[in-house]
């Protein structure tokens, strides 16, 4: 089930966390003519499925906490968090970023959290669905030292972590705005934006240094919209969903 939201008069939460459930996709659709573009897309989707009720468990040992998973809903076991990322197309990239707390004595490796990704095959008019379970099993070393922490960064991966860090002070400064705290809305923009311009200053990362700009133009879209019009409520629904692009 995915869900498109066609212009303003609707709740993008809803809608969105249908899709979620759904295992499909949400899209804000502001102007019809963009319709064509978003159903073509979801029927090329349907047609290259290759993973059904794709899921994650993360199942960390007694010296890991996790904190927050950035972007997706989760529901809490006994072990850990399940994670559900809904169907899975040909090409298709997710990534899942969480924040931990690691408890430890001494720098050392440690083991973070084992991954279990659960997922379906699609039924053929030949073969039935199969079940499949791949485990992985995170580690991380601890160190001191900044010249170790420096070389070891992996630029693609920081890079995922600060978009999904970011997409939290931008979901939370547009809920901000909803509910009418204008001052929230501003420290919220203005912090996810310096997460990125700094990352984007110390990994000479081009991309985040668009994408801080992009936040800014965001802001300064907020500050001059009035609330309860139409503009804001584009502003509100478009942070969201671009929200929504930088965790996923």
């Amino acid at each position: 089930v995915s869900g498109v939201g066609l212009g303003l008069d609707y709740s993008e939460d809803t809608l969105s966390a249908i899709s979620d459930a759904g295992g499909g996709t949400y899209r804000f659709v502001n102007r019809p003519g963009q319709l064509s573009e978003v159903f073509a897309s979801e029927i090329q989707k349907m047609s290259e499925l290759v993973a059904r009720e794709a899921m994650i468990e993360l199942n960390p040992p007694p010296a890991t906490e996790i904190i927050e998973v950035f972007g997706y809903s989760t529901h809490r076991t006994q072990t850990g968090h399940q994670i559900f990322l809904g169907d899975v197309h040909a090409g298709e990239t997710r990534k899942v970023v969480a924040r931990v707390n690691i408890q430890a004595d001494s720098e050392d490796r440690v083991a973070v959290s084992n991954a279990n990704l659960k997922y379906f095959t699609p039924a053929t008019e030949s073969e039935a669905a199969s079940s499949f379970t791949d485990v992985s099993s995170l580690t991380a070393v601890l160190s001191r030292d900044v010249s170790v922490i420096a070389s070891s960064t992996n630029l693609g991966a920081s890079r995922q972590g600060v978009q999904a860090h970011a997409s939290w002070y931008m979901d939370e400064g547009a809920r901000a705005w909803e509910r009418g705290d204008r001052k929230a809305n501003r420290a919220m923009m203005a912090q996810g934006k310096a997460l990125l311009a700094e990352a984007a200053e110390a990994n000479k990362d081009e991309v985040l240094a668009s994408q801080a700009i992009e936040l800014e133009s965001h802001a300064r879209a907020f500050d001059a919209a009035d609330f309860d019009s139409d503009d804001g409520l584009y502003r509100v629904k478009k942070a969201k969903e671009d929200a929504r692009a930088y965790a996923h």
